[in-house]
């Protein structure tokens, strides 16, 4: 019996002691939502300049061919390996750049942390 009770309520109780974490985490973002809007707009600056430079970069590498698949199937072993890891780099990190910009934007234009409870 009670090893089914230690079973049941330890959960519980990690459950409870994350949603009080998560409850104080959430206090002190409220009560510094000033400061929560200038990190995100120097997140959306940061990842502005990774996505311009990762576009240079793929444009460079389109330019030169490096992009074709005979050129990264010329190599073997390593090379091979690596080009093909930077060529994915450069299609998947414009699209995760992008994504991340435009979740820093709708963050700043609605500023969800306005809508939690006033805390006293």
């Amino acid at each position: 019996m009670g090893v089914v009770f230690t079973l049941m309520f330890i959960p519980i109780i990690l459950i409870a002691q994350v949603a009080i974490m998560l409850e104080s985490f959430a206090r002190v973002l409220v009560l510094h939502s000033q400061l929560v809007n200038l990190v995100v707009a120097g997140f959306l600056v940061i990842n502005a300049g990774i996505l311009a430079a990762l576009l240079v970069v793929r444009a460079q590498w389109k330019k030169n061919g490096r992009m074709e698949r005979n050129y990264i199937r010329s190599y073997q072993g390593w090379g091979y390996l690596w080009r093909l890891c930077v060529k994915l780099l450069l299609i998947l990190g414009p699209i995760w750049q992008v994504l991340i910009l435009i979740l820093c934007v709708l963050y700043l234009v609605t500023q969800p942390l306005q809508y939690l409870a006033p805390i006293v």
